[in-house]
């Protein structure tokens, strides 16, 4: 009895003379490894850089508010309503002097003003004093009558005389509307004086000052009101006559 044996395992029945044993197992073929996609590329963090307050800024700034200064400055100098087109800064004559200046004429007082005449204030020098009262345009014409036969604005007493080398007290009342100022060059004076508080009211101001040698010292109103009286003597301008004490 003849037993059939399996073919070893790994082997398969002889088909004929020159057949090469195959292996029953599969051959286990290996993907080969591919390149892993491409991952999207991140965005790089941004910093927000903070600049420094540019300077140029900070400069027009600062301008702006010191212009906007001086336009106040100026609309408050013109307060009052009154305006000129023409007027000089700067008087005839000088702002110290040894000889005495010409006094101008008193003032044509029209036949219809001759109940206000007597309050008129003098044109004429005062008594030396170290105390001076100054009016700005008082009533009741609220000013003095021009040889236009005008009323414009004036100083009482536009001539005063003070001691050389002692204080003097000025104590000035403006009866106007608008602001006025005492400038005096040759003593260091540019006073300002405030519009009045009320009609019947005038605002109050004092100064002090020591003319430093005898002679004359001019002063002049400096801020733009009546055209004649700024450029006429005994009005918006006068002289300080400084006596040897």
């Amino acid at each position: 009895m003849t037993t059939l044996l399996d073919p070893p395992i790994g082997t398969v029945p002889s088909g004929g003379e020159g057949d090469e044993p195959r292996s029953h197992q599969a051959e286990l073929r290996i993907p080969a490894p591919t390149a892993a996609p491409p991952q999207p590329r991140q965005p790089k963090p941004t910093h927000t850089r903070t600049e420094p307050f540019p300077l140029s800024i900070v400069f027009i700034v600062a301008l702006v508010v010191v212009l906007g200064g001086l336009g106040a400055w100026a609309a408050v100098s013109s307060m009052g309503g009154q305006s000129t087109s023409s007027w000089e800064l700067v008087p005839a004559g000088s702002d110290y002097s040894t000889t005495p200046p010409a006094k101008p004429a008193a003032p044509v007082i029209p036949a219809s003003a001759h109940t206000t005449a007597a309050a008129l204030p003098p044109m004429v020098e005062t008594a030396p004093a170290t105390a001076i009262t100054l009016k700005i345009d008082s009533g009741p014409l609220g000013g003095t009558y021009g040889p236009n036969g005008q009323v414009v604005d004036d100083f009482s007493p536009a001539f005063f005389t003070v001691p050389a080398g002692k204080k003097i007290t000025v104590t000035v009342y403006n009866y106007d509307t608008a602001w006025h100022t005492f400038a005096a060059p040759g003593l260091g004076l540019n006073v300002w004086f405030t519009p009045h508080v009320s009609a019947s009211q005038p605002s109050k101001t004092t100064f002090t000052f020591t003319a430093p040698k005898a002679g004359y010292y001019q002063w002049f109103c400096a801020t733009p009101c009546d055209p004649f009286s700024m450029a006429t003597s005994g009005y918006m301008q006068g002289d300080v006559h400084a006596t040897k004490a």
